[in-house]
C-alpha cells in the first residue's frame, strides 16, 4: 500500500472498496496492527495508533472494527454464534460475564436475528444472516 490517507470525524463510518488485490484488507488490518506497517502514521482521537501501548491499542480496538466481505470464511464453523459473538466482548472486557450472553441475544434481535440462533453453528445461517452476525 502507498499514499492511503483519509479523516474520520465523530459518527461517521468508512466503507472502503476496490478490486480484489487492491489492498482493502491491508490497509484495515494495518490500521489495527494486525498486520506491522511499514512506514506511515495513523492516528486517533490525537494519539498514534502504529505507536500506542498495549491498553491504548485495546480502546481503539473496541471502537475500530473491520467487517470482512466474506462472513463466511471470517466465523469459525466449529464454534456456535453465540460464542463468536461473545468473545470480543469476553477480550475486551466489556460487561459482567453474567450479562454478555443477555447482550448477545438483544443485538441478535436488534438485527432481526432469532434468538435461538445463539446456538447454531455458521453454516446453519443464509449468507444475509452470516453478514449480520
Amino acid at each position: 500500500m502507498d499514499g492511503v490517507s483519509f479523516d474520520l470525524r465523530s459518527g461517521e463510518t468508512l466503507g472502503i472498496v476496490g478490486e480484489s488485490g487492491s489492498g482493502k484488507s491491508t490497509t484495515g488490518k494495518t490500521l489495527l496492527r494486525l498486520t506491522k506497517p511499514t512506514g506511515g502514521s495513523a492516528r486517533y482521537r490525537g494519539r498514534a495508533v502504529f505507536g500506542s501501548d498495549t491498553r491504548e491499542l485495546r480502546d481503539f480496538r473496541r471502537r475500530a472494527q473491520m467487517v470482512f466481505q466474506d462472513p463466511y470464511s471470517s466465523l469459525n464453523p466449529r464454534k456456535r454464534l453465540g460464542d463468536i459473538l461473545t468473545e470480543p466482548l469476553v477480550i475486551h472486557q466489556i460487561g459482567a460475564p453474567d450479562q454478555r450472553q443477555d447482550r448477545v441475544v438483544e443485538m441478535m434481535r436488534k438485527l432481526g436475528l432469532r434468538t435461538g440462533f445463539f446456538y447454531r453453528y455458521p453454516h446453519e445461517l443464509s449468507g444475509g444472516q452470516r453478514q449480520r452476525i
